[in-house]
């Protein structure tokens, strides 16, 4: 059901289907912290990294490292109270998450630059002939759209002459959720940030970024820092 349901939730953007969202995301949520909270299946996972007369090639010792530490990650671990609220967090997490991708959403589809053929300067011919298909799709024959969307921004603001055009257009793209409205994600953002932080408290973690690294390349807050920092000069550079 996930595989389905993932591929749908990002390729489609209809009023029907973030109604649906909104119903599954807790739903879907509670029902995979079940089986990270299920005590007797992560002991058999446990048993099985533990084992050290456990003889297994490199690409099957892998992988049960990345399912061990997946689960130990998502509170497999927690117990009482906390394993409570851990899950209620996610539960939490996942409709305020899809609520904040909604609102994105929302944004992309209310927002649309229409040109003029007097505001086509520098554009190649061919998007120039995508902008008048969606302009005619929006009920706007005889104009050009730019949708708030990255693949319709990125090459007006790469090749257009137009300078203003191109500043509304980066900042229409730019606000999205930060317009104070009813898609407004600020108070969003709040309290996404407040449970993830509660919820790595839980498990031990300073921060959400601490519990983040740990299945990434950086492995730590102050390496991903120092890679940030060594690439900024010669970016700067390059700019």
């Amino acid at each position: 059901v996930q595989t389905y349901y993932g591929i749908w939730q990002s390729n489609m953007s209809t009023p029907e289907f973030r109604d649906i969202q909104k119903e599954m995301a807790p739903k879907l949520a509670e029902y995979q912290t079940k089986i990270t909270q299920n005590e007797k299946l992560f002991a058999r996972i446990k048993a099985l990294h533990d084992d050290a007369n456990l003889k297994l090639r490199p690409h099957q010792a892998r992988l049960l490292k990345i399912i061990y530490d997946r689960f130990q990650l998502s509170g497999a671990e927690l117990t009482g109270e906390k394993r409570e609220r851990y899950a209620a967090i996610n539960k939490e997490l996942a409709e305020l998450q899809t609520k904040f991708s909604n609102n994105l959403l929302a944004d992309e589809e209310g927002w649309v630059t229409y040109l003029t053929p007097k505001q086509l300067g520098g554009l190649p011919a061919s998007f120039v002939a995508s902008a008048k298909a969606a302009a005619e799709g929006l009920g706007k024959p005889g104009m050009y759209a730019i949708t708030n969307t990255r693949s319709s921004m990125d090459p007006f603001l790469t090749y257009s002459t137009e300078r203003k055009l191109r500043e509304q257009v980066w900042r229409n793209y730019y606000s999205r959720g930060d317009n104070g409205d009813e898609h407004d994600n600020n108070a969003v953002i709040t309290q996404i940030l407040k449970l993830r932080n509660e919820r790595v408290h839980l498990l031990g973690y300073n921060t959400y970024a601490d519990w983040q690294l740990q299945d990434n390349m950086a492995k730590s807050p102050a390496e991903a820092t120092a890679l940030m920092e060594a690439a900024w000069k010669p970016a700067v550079v390059r700019a």
